[in-house]
């Protein structure tokens, strides 16, 4: 079994310092700044504060492609596998949250010129408090989290464990493909075999599934070949 101690323990802390908590649904306040594209609005959502502009390609790195970021389980996994990547780039955690708040680019500077060369700078959203404060901060939380005792089980497993008590929380694979129904057995797939993807959400007979299979279908735009069917008699 993989220890992921540092590492679950450093999420938790990330997520206190961008809400407080972990608010899945959170959308920061959106603005402008430079991209390789030049000026753009982007935004920080969920419990990462990830942007929207770096959804897409992080969550297709975490094995989630076109996977909506609303997704509680998804938002873990994707952001574990990010900070995973810093940490396996830069070494230590503090140079990892300069690279979460201030992007790669800061925690280069700051490796080659230690951490004052990017004390003073704010993130790229240009609001909210300097790099140097932000670290501070989350390394504070992070010692503290250190050392309470964290779940020894694998990324898939603690994020599923995080969020056992969330609507569709389970419902995903690695893959990102929709297995099972959650508690209750509301919904069911038209097909046991998880290897095939012409499958279809069956909704059981009631209303209450009728609007879980609707959430599905908003929540995975790009898997056309998942479709719901309104159980008869159901508005």
């Amino acid at each position: 079994m993989e220890d992921n101690n540092e590492l679950f323990a450093f999420m938790e802390s990330i997520r206190q310092q961008e809400n407080a908590g972990g608010d899945y649904l959170k959308e920061h306040k959106p603005t402008y700044t430079m991209t390789e594209q030049g000026l753009k609005l982007v935004q920080a959502r969920g419990a990462y504060g990830i942007l929207d502009i770096n959804w897409d390609a992080w969550s297709k790195q975490a094995g989630y492609e076109g996977a909506d970021w609303r997704i509680p389980v998804i938002q873990d996994i994707v952001a574990a596998n990010k900070l995973t990547e810093y940490f396996n780039t830069y070494g230590s955690w503090d140079l990892v949250a300069v690279a979460w708040y201030g992007g790669p680019g800061a925690a280069d500077d700051a490796v080659a010129g230690g951490m004052e060369a990017v004390a003073d700078i704010g993130n790229i959203e240009e609001f909210g408090p300097d790099i140097q404060t932000y670290t501070n901060s989350v390394m504070d939380m992070y010692s503290k989290e250190l050392e309470k005792p964290q779940p020894n089980v694998n990324v898939q497993t603690y994020a599923e464990m995080r969020n056992k008590d969330k609507f569709f929380s389970n419902a995903y694979n690695p893959k990102g493909e929709i297995l099972d129904a959650p508690n209750n057995n509301v919904m069911k797939l038209s097909s046991p075999d998880y290897t095939l993807l012409n499958r279809e959400v069956v909704p059981a007979d009631d209303t209450i599934a009728k609007y879980g299979a609707e959430i599905i279908s908003e929540l995975t735009p790009n898997r056309k070949d998942i479709a719901f069917e309104v159980p008869e008699g159901a508005e």
